[in-house]
C-alpha cells in the first residue's frame, strides 16, 4: 500500500509546463485586476474629461461654422456688393439717381437681387433703403418708390425702430431679433449703414434677415437648445426655448458650464462679436458615456474569460505536442520510452535546429552586415574600429567617396547588394564599397594605390556609364584609408553635392575642383535687387528677366558659397513678396501657394530662374490690372466732380480738397488719369458747355457769367482763340446751318 501511494505521488508531480501554466494564469489575473483598478479609479475621470472635451470641440466647430459661413458671410455682404466698382453699379445706382422711370435699371437691379438670393439661400429676405433717391427693395426683388414716410414705414416696418436704435449707438451695424421682419417665420436681422463721401448725409440702409432654420444643418437642436446673443447680451435666437435657464457670462467663454441638470457649451466669436450657447440635458449628455463604460466593463470581463480559456487551451496543446515530440525523438535516438519525459534530447534537438537556422540567416545577411558597416563608417560621429566585414576591402592606402544621384524611378529599384557582388574584395586595380545613404543617393568608396587616381576614376566612370545613363556624380577629397578617412571624404562629397544646385549642366563635380574653402561667403547683389525693384515699378518685364539672368550667371561664375547663393535667392523671393504686399496682392490668390516656401522645393537654379520669370510676369500683370482699376475709379470721380462744379468755382485746389491730396499731386494725378492738363481740360469742357447754352438761347453775356468768366470780353477772346470766330459768329453759323437743313 505504501509503495502504491509513493507511485501515485510521483505521477502527481507537477511538470515545468504545468508550473508555467499556473504562473501565467496567476499573472493574467493579477494584471487584469491591476488594469481594472487603474482604469476605474485613475483613468475614469480622465476619460470623462476627454469625452467632454471631444463634445466641446464638436460643438465649437458647429459654432465656428455657423459664425463663419452664415453670420460673417452676412457681415461681408455690404463690402462685396456695395463697394464702388463696376460690378456693383446696378446696386448703387438708385443712391445717386432716380430709377423710377427706367425699366431697364429696375430690371438690372432686380436681376442683381435675384443673384443675391441664390448666393445666400439661408436668408429669409433682404431689404434695401436708398435714402438719397427714396427707393426701397423688399424681399429680394420688389422695388418700391414711396411718396411719404408712412408709405416708407409700411414697406420697411423695422426702419422706425432702427432709427431709434441707431441714434443710441455709434456702431456701424445693428443686430436685432426678427420680430420686426414681416415673414411667416422668425428671423435674425442684421442692419448696416453704407455711406460714401459723395453721398453727403444720405446712406444706403441694408437689412438682411437670416432664417434660423438653417442652424439645424450645423447643430442638432433636437438633442439640445441653441442660443445666440449679441455682444451687449441681446438675445437673437433661442430665448424662449431656454426657459428659466441662467445664461453664463460671455467673459467665461469658451468653457463647459454645468447649470443644474444641464451642461452648457459656449463660445464667443472674435470676428462678429456674437455669443453662442448650446444647452444639453445632463442625463442625455452622459448617456453615451455611461453606455460606453458599461460596454467596456462587459468587454473587459469577456476578454478576461477568453484569455484564460485561450491560455488553458494553448498550454494544454503545447504540453501535449512537447511530450509527443520528445517521445518521437527518444525513439529515434534509442532512448527508453519510460525516460522520455525527463530526457534533454528534445531540448537539445530544438537548440540544434535554432542554431542551424541562425547560421543560415547569418549567411544570407552578410550583404546587410556589409551595408551596415559601410554606412556606420561613413555616417557615424564616434570613432569606432571598422566592421570585420570591411577589413578585406581596406588593404590599399587611399580612399575617395563618390556620391551618385539617380532619378527617382532608378533609385527605387537600385540593386545595391548585386552591385557589390560585381566588385569582390581584393580585385585587381582598386576596391569599391557601395552603400545607399539616401533615397536617391548611392555612396561608392574607391580604395586604391598612390598615383593611380586618374586611372581608377576613369575606369569607374566608364563602368557606371555602361550600367546607367541618367545619373550625376560628386567626388569627395582623397583621404587615408580607414573609418576617419572615409567619413572625412564622405563629408566633403556631401558638401560638394550641394553645389549641384548651381552647376546643373555638369554631370561630375569634384570637391577639389570646386575650391569650396576659398569660395566667397558674401557679395554685392544689392544693385541688382534695386534694379529688379525699379523694373517692377516701371513694368519692364524684359529688363526684369535680364537682371534675374544676370544674378543666376553671377552665381555660376562668381565662386560664391552655396549658402550665400541660397540666401541671396531667398532675399530675392522675399523682395518679390514685399512688392506684392505693397501692391496688396495675395500670393495664394495669384499662384495658389506661398512663394516664400514654394521656391525651396525647386531642384536647381535653372528651374528657379524659369519659375522666377513666370512669377515676375504674373506679378507685373496683376499690378497693371490693379493700377488700371484704380485709375478708372479716379477718372469717374474726376468726371463727376467736373460735371458737378463746371458752372461754379472749379479751381485745382477744390479738386485736391475733394480728392484729399495735395494740389501739386492733384495736377500730376489729373494728367496721368485724363491724359491732358487740368487747365486745358477745364477750358475745353467750359467751351463745350458754352455751345450748349448758346444753342438753348442764352446770350453771350449770360453764358460768360454762368461759366465763371471774369467778363464777356474775356470769354469772347478765349472762344475766338479756340474756334476762330466770335460766339456771335458761331451762333449765327449754327442758325444758318439749321435753316438750311429745315429747307431741305
Amino acid at each position: 500500500m505504501l509503495k502504491k501511494w509513493k507511485h501515485d505521488r510521483k505521477s502527481f508531480h507537477l511538470s515545468i509546463v504545468s508550473m508555467i501554466l499556473w504562473i501565467n494564469l496567476c499573472g493574467i489575473i493579477i494584471l487584469t485586476a491591476f488594469n481594472y483598478y487603474v482604469f476605474q479609479h485613475k483613468n475614469g475621470k480622465a476619460y470623462q474629461e476627454s469625452f467632454i472635451s471631444y463634445n466641446q470641440q464638436v460643438t465649437n466647430l458647429a459654432f465656428k461654422n455657423i459664425d463663419q459661413q452664415i453670420m460673417q458671410a452676412v457681415l461681408e455682404l455690404p463690402q462685396l456688393y456695395f463697394s464702388p466698382i463696376d460690378q456693383n453699379r446696378s446696386l448703387l445706382l438708385p443712391q445717386t439717381e432716380s430709377i423710377a422711370d427706367s425699366s431697364e435699371h429696375i430690371m438690372a437691379l432686380s436681376m442683381e437681387m435675384q443673384k443675391l438670393q441664390k448666393s445666400y439661400p439661408y436668408l429669409s429676405g433682404i431689404d434695401i433703403y436708398y435714402e438719397a433717391a427714396d427707393t426701397i427693395i423688399t424681399q429680394f426683388n420688389h422695388v418700391h418708390f414711396p411718396t411719404d414716410e408712412d408709405e416708407r414705414d409700411r414697406y420697411l416696418p423695422w426702419y422706425a425702430d432702427y432709427r431709434r436704435l441707431d441714434a443710441q449707438t455709434d456702431k456701424d451695424r445693428i443686430w436685432t431679433s426678427g420680430t420686426l421682419y414681416p415673414t411667416n417665420e422668425s428671423a435674425i436681422l442684421y442692419i448696416s449703414r453704407i455711406s460714401r463721401p459723395g453721398w453727403g448725409s444720405d446712406s444706403i440702409i441694408l437689412c438682411t434677415a437670416i432664417s434660423p432654420a438653417v442652424f439645424s444643418n450645423y447643430i442638432d437642436q433636437s438633442a439640445g437648445s441653441l442660443l445666440i446673443t449679441a455682444g451687449d447680451g441681446q438675445i437673437l435666437y433661442g430665448g424662449n426655448e431656454w426657459g428659466d435657464l441662467s445664461i453664463p457670462s460671455p467673459e467665461d467663454s469658451p468653457r463647459v458650464h454645468e447649470t443644474g441638470d444641464f451642461i452648457i457649451f459656449q463660445s464667443t466669436s472674435p470676428s462678429s462679436g456674437l455669443n453662442y450657447y448650446y444647452a444639453v440635458d445632463s442625463t442625455l449628455f452622459y448617456r453615451d458615456y455611461t453606455a460606453i463604460s458599461h460596454t467596456f466593463l462587459v468587454n473587459f470581463l469577456l476578454s478576461l474569460i477568453f484569455n484564460v480559456i485561450l491560455l488553458l487551451v494553448i498550454s494544454y496543446y503545447n504540453h501535449s505536442a512537447y511530450r509527443s515530440r520528445v517521445r518521437v525523438l527518444s525513439e529515434k535516438t534509442g532512448i527508453s520510452m519510460d525516460d522520455s519525459e525527463r530526457s534533454f534530447d528534445g531540448s537539445l534537438n530544438l537548440l540544434e535546429k535554432e542554431i542551424l537556422n541562425l547560421h543560415e540567416a547569418v549567411d544570407s545577411s552578410r550583404g546587410l552586415v556589409l551595408q551596415s558597416g559601410i554606412r556606420s563608417a561613413l555616417l557615424s560621429e564616434t570613432s569606432l574600429p571598422p566592421e570585420d566585414a570591411l577589413l578585406p576591402y581596406l588593404t590599399r592606402p587611399l580612399c575617395q567617396v563618390i556620391l551618385i544621384d539617380f532619378p527617382q524611378a532608378d533609385a527605387e529599384t537600385l540593386p545595391v547588394e548585386e552591385l557589390q557582388e560585381d566588385y569582390p574584395a581584393g580585385r585587381e586595380g582598386y576596391d569599391v564599397l557601395f552603400a545607399a545613404v539616401d533615397k536617391q543617393k548611392l555612396a561608392a568608396v574607391l580604395i586604391f594605390e598612390n598615383g593611380l587616381w586618374e586611372n581608377v576614376i576613369a575606369d569607374f566612370i566608364q563602368d557606371m556609364n555602361g550600367r546607367w545613363k541618367d545619373y550625376r556624380m560628386v567626388s569627395g577629397a582623397i583621404s587615408p584609408t580607414g573609418q576617419e578617412g572615409m567619413r572625412s571624404s564622405y563629408q566633403c562629397a556631401a558638401e560638394a553635392a550641394r553645389y549641384q544646385y548651381i552647376f546643373t549642366d555638369q554631370p561630375f563635380l569634384s570637391y577639389d575642383e570646386l575650391h569650396i574653402p576659398q569660395r566667397k561667403n558674401e557679395g554685392s547683389h544689392l544693385k541688382i535687387f534695386e534694379a529688379v525693384r525699379k523694373d517692377i515699378n516701371s513694368s519692364n518685364l524684359l529688363e526684369l528677366k535680364a537682371h534675374i539672368e544676370m544674378l543666376v550667371t553671377s552665381f555660376k561664375t562668381g565662386h560664391y558659397t552655396i549658402d550665400y547663393c541660397r540666401s541671396t535667392l531667398r532675399d530675392l523671393v522675399t523682395l518679390l513678396y514685399q512688392v506684392m504686399q505693397q501692391n496688396q496682392l495675395d500670393t495664394w490668390m495669384i499662384f495658389g501657394y506661398g512663394i516664400r516656401t514654394y521656391y525651396q522645393k525647386i531642384e536647381n537654379i535653372d528651374s528657379f530662374q524659369t519659375w522666377c520669370n513666370m512669377a515676375c510676369e504674373m506679378i507685373l500683370k496683376n499690378i497693371c490690372q490693379k493700377r488700371q482699376s484704380v485709375d478708372e475709379d479716379m477718372r469717374l470721380k474726376i468726371l463727376h466732380f467736373v460735371d458737378e462744379h463746371l458752372e461754379n468755382d472749379i479751381s485745382l485746389d477744390l479738386l485736391a480738397d475733394r480728392l484729399q491730396i495735395r494740389p501739386d499731386n492733384a495736377s500730376r494725378l489729373f494728367r496721368q488719369v485724363m491724359g491732358t492738363g487740368y487747365t486745358e481740360y477745364i477750358k475745353t469742357r467750359k467751351l463745350k458747355r458754352a455751345e450748349e447754352l448758346m444753342a438753348q438761347g442764352c446770350s453771350v453775356k449770360d453764358t460768360a457769367e454762368k461759366l465763371g468768366y471774369s467778363s464777356a470780353q474775356y470769354f469772347i477772346k478765349v472762344f475766338k482763340e479756340n474756334y476762330g470766330m466770335t460766339p456771335h459768329q458761331y451762333k449765327k453759323s449754327r442758325e444758318n446751318e439749321a435753316s438750311v437743313k429745315t429747307r431741305q
